[in-house]
């Protein structure tokens, strides 16, 4: 066994966990972001969104993030279908944002759960908006500052249909 591998399964093995123990461990690649995810985690159990924010979106900015690994793990953060009613407006326009960031960078497109997660998203937006509750996030109105700037169901690694005359 090589080290690519004990890191990797270190780095599966310790996504969750008591973050003391985990920080105890010895260096492995991935454990540093593993720990920001627990921490991360731990703030939204504590309800501390802006705290949350302020971390998930500098892992967003960071380059050396892997974000394929971000975003397998921030689908799920910014899920609100489930508690929609008890999180404050700034949370739910910052779960618009990361869920817009996911399915426009997310490179596996099979998942359409994602997209009909943003779709349900996007139609409570309206209905929070019609009732005044809140208004649209500037991620809709403007192009994202990180990622990919359109929304678009193509893989990365599909190629674009030749138009017509040309070889």
């Amino acid at each position: 066994m090589g080290k690519d591998v004990v890191d990797a399964k270190l780095r599966r093995d310790t996504q969750y966990g008591d973050l003391e123990f985990i920080e105890s461990l010895c260096d492995y690649e991935g454990k540093a972001f593993n720990c920001e995810m627990i921490r991360i985690n731990s703030l939204l159990n504590k309800d501390d969104y802006d705290a949350a924010i302020v971390r998930i979106d500098s892992l967003i900015a960071d380059s050396r993030t892997d974000q394929q690994e971000l975003i397998a793990r921030l689908k799920y953060i910014a899920r609100v279908n489930y508690r929609r009613d008890s999180y404050p407006v700034t949370w739910f326009l910052k779960c618009i944002e990361y869920l817009q960031y996911v399915t426009y960078n997310q490179k596996e497109r099979d998942d359409a759960a994602l997209h009909q997660e943003y779709a349900a998203t996007l139609e409570l937006l309206i209905r929070k908006m019609a009732a005044g509750d809140c208004k649209a996030p500037d991620c809709l109105i403007t192009q994202p500052a990180h990622g990919k700037p359109t929304y678009s169901m193509r893989p990365d690694d599909l190629k674009m249909k030749p138009k017509r005359g040309q070889k």
